[in-house]
């Protein structure tokens, strides 16, 4: 163990003098006690030396990973700081003490790297769902119930597109796995984010989506969309339009189940109208979109032949659509689509398609287009 704290100290030193200067609260000596103390107590498990050298490093990393992780994720210097080399150097001394055969280093070092970065992978794909969660709604509550779901989805959904052996197109896997993590994580989200008072639409949900896709912005080469499904084709474009078509395939499927579950009583003049008891267990979209009895002149804050009114303002992350004719008040993205509001058969202002979901959750019986066709459509 002697020899284990003196290894450490040097190869954690090495590895601290590049990243010292992005730390502001600690001196890089503080830096390097600190992070020799995690792997250290990581190290000193008498168990190590009972263990298979393969199973002995696994639980080394992980025990030691573990500790370091939550006490250094927030920290600016986390993800650059590289102490592959020192749990390398000890990984070594732990197997050479444990009195079993040495295999070679080279298999020991790809092996404690393998399992390292696994744990930095799987880290900052926790930081990154969190960041995007983050960018696309504002209630901390909503976050989590978000995050949660995401986090309890993506695993399974890619163990489920990587067990799929057709000879399928890597595209395809990537949309696969895209389509199994949306439905499954937003089907365990909706009615908790109901039950907080906010509402899923096809604008949050995409944002949300484009958000997972890069989630530290288009410069940033992380994205959580799985490398084991984009390594030769590269990851998907922010803007990737799958991500809306997938959004809306899904709020169609929940307007179906809608239509198969709610019951309609009929109101004076024969027009239809839902039942609200029978609504209160469907997904958000499926109720706004669902025809009402609305006038069809009214807009959203009840006045007649008028234009819409803003919607209540909210962190996008994305600052608007500067497009958009809310404009400050947009809590659209750039990425959005444009809508064009149609009023008594005429051309009105022009909405992102956030802003303009956020009117149609208000009243169904808006009417728009979307900007560059001629006639109403699926936009209305």
């Amino acid at each position: 163990m002697e020899r284990t704290h003196t290894i450490l100290y040097d190869t954690v030193g090495r590895a601290a003098a590049p990243i010292s200067h992005l730390e502001t609260g600690w001196s890089e000596s503080e830096i390097v006690k600190r992070v020799v103390r995690y792997i250290y107590k990581a190290a000193q498990s008498e168990e190590l030396l009972t263990l298979h050298w393969e199973k002995s490093v696994a639980m080394f990393v992980e025990n030691a990973m573990s500790c370091y992780t939550a006490a250094c994720s927030d920290k600016p210097w986390f993800f650059e700081m590289d102490l592959a080399p020192a749990f390398c150097a000890v990984a070594n001394v732990l197997i050479k003490n444990s009195g079993q055969r040495m295999p070679h280093v080279r298999d020991v070092d790809a092996l404690v790297v393998q399992e390292y970065e696994d744990k930095l992978d799987r880290t900052l794909l926790t930081k990154a769902m969190w960041d995007a969660t983050r960018a696309s709604f504002k209630d901390a509550t909503v976050q989590s119930k978000i995050n949660n779901a995401l986090s309890k989805a993506y695993w399974p959904a890619l163990d489920e597109v990587l067990a799929d052996t057709r000879e399928i197109q890597d595209l395809a896997r990537v949309e696969n796995f895209t389509k199994k993590w949306l439905e499954d994580s937003m089907s365990r989200a909706w009615s908790a984010v109901d039950q907080c008072g906010e509402k899923l639409s096809e604008g949050n949900l995409s944002r949300l989506f484009q958000n997972l896709v890069a989630p530290f912005g288009d410069d940033h080469p992380f994205s959580c969309i799985p490398a084991a499904l984009t390594e030769h084709i590269g990851r998907p474009p922010r803007d990737w339009a799958y991500i809306r078509q997938a959004v809306k395939n899904l709020f169609a499927s929940w307007q179906r189940q809608l239509g198969t579950t709610s019951k309609k009583r009929k109101k004076n003049g024969g027009e239809a109208a839902i039942d609200e008891d029978d609504m209160k267990d469907t997904p958000p979209r499926a109720r706004a979109v669902v025809d009402g009895d609305d006038d069809k002149d009214s807009m959203v804050n009840g006045a007649a032949g008028g234009e819409l009114s803003p919607p209540p303002a909210g962190p996008s992350g994305e600052g608007g659509h500067n497009e958009c004719t809310s404009q400050e008040d947009c809590i659209g993205t750039p990425y959005d689509r444009l809508v064009r509001h149609w009023l008594n058969g005429s051309a009105g202002d022009l909405y992102c398609e956030t802003c303009w979901e956020s009117f149609v959750a208000q009243n169904a019986s808006l009417e728009g287009i979307w900007e560059g066709e001629d006639e109403p459509g699926e936009a209305a």
